[in-house]
C-alpha cells in the first residue's frame, strides 16, 4: 500500500514530500494495538539526492544541519565547524580512501570525543554488519 499525503501528522507529510523529491515509494502495514511499520524504498545510485533528502528531513524537524559528500569532505567540514557536531549519519560507503566508519573514528579522533552516530550501509552481507559494530 503506498504512502499518501492525506495520512495525518506533519511529520508524515513531510516525509512524503521528500520521498516525492527521491523519487521513493513510501509503504506501511499496520495493526490494531501493536502499531505501524513503514519502510521506504528509494534508489540505489543517487547519492546526492538521497543526502539532501535525508538533510532536508532532518531541518523540517528542525534541526541545523551540515553535510559532505565524501571522507576527506567531512574532515575539512569537521575542522572548518571547531568539530561541534552533535550528532552525526554516516554512509557506510563515504569514499574510497576511507569508509564512513573509518571517517567517523576520525572525526571522534580529531574531536578528542565520541559523538553520537548512525551508520547507514546498503551493503547487508554478515562481514560489513559486523565491521559496523565493531567500530562501536
Amino acid at each position: 500500500m503506498a504512502f499518501h499525503a492525506r495520512a495525518k501528522g506533519l511529520g508524515l507529510s513531510i516525509v512524503d514530500r521528500i520521498a516525492r523529491l527521491l523519487a521513493a515509494e513510501i509503504t506501511f502495514r499496520s495493526r490494531d494495538g501493536r502499531g505501524s511499520r513503514f519502510s521506504i524504498s528509494v534508489p540505489l545510485d543517487d547519492a546526492q539526492s538521497l543526502r539532501s533528502g535525508l538533510q532536508l528531513l532532518l531541518e523540517g524537524w528542525g534541526y541545523e544541519t551540515v553535510a559532505a559528500g565524501f571522507c576527506e569532505e567531512a574532515l575539512d567540514l569537521g575542522a572548518r565547524e571547531g568539530w561541534r557536531f552533535d550528532a552525526m549519519v554516516a554512509d557506510h560507503r563515504l569514499g574510497a580512501r576511507l569508509s564512513g566508519t573509518q571517517t567517523v573514528n576520525e572525526i571522534h579522533a580529531r574531536s578528542g570525543r565520541k559523538v553520537p552516530t548512525i551508520v547507514i550501509a546498503g551493503d547487508t552481507s554478515p562481514d560489513r554488519i559486523v565491521d559496523i559494530h565493531a567500530s562501536g
